[in-house]
C-alpha cells in the first residue's frame, strides 16, 4: 500500500489469500481520499508488474514504485 499526498490518494497492488493463488490476476487500485471510493487502475502500456506478494510499494513525489517479492 502507498499513499501519495500530492493526489491524496491511497494505492494497492497485490496480495494474496487462502483460497486464491497468484494466477487469479491480482490487480491494483487506489482510493481517492476526496471521492470516498475505490476504483481500479487501468494501466497505460501493455507492460505491468506480473501478480506477486512480499513486495514494496511506496511513493515518490507523483509516482508510486513497485519493488521485490515472490510472483
Amino acid at each position: 500500500m502507498a499513499y501519495c499526498k500530492y493526489t491524496d490518494t491511497i494505492y494497492i497492488y497485490g496480495g494474496i489469500a487462502c483460497s486464491s493463488s497468484l494466477q487469479d490476476g491480482i490487480k491494483q487500485y487506489f482510493y481517492k481520499l476526496s471521492e470516498g471510493r475505490w476504483s481500479e487502475v487501468k494501466p497505460e502500456s501493455t507492460y505491468h508488474p506480473s501478480p506477486r506478494y512480499g513486495h514494496t510499494f511506496t511513493s515518490y513525489i507523483r509516482d508510486v514504485i513497485l519493488f521485490g517479492g515472490v510472483s
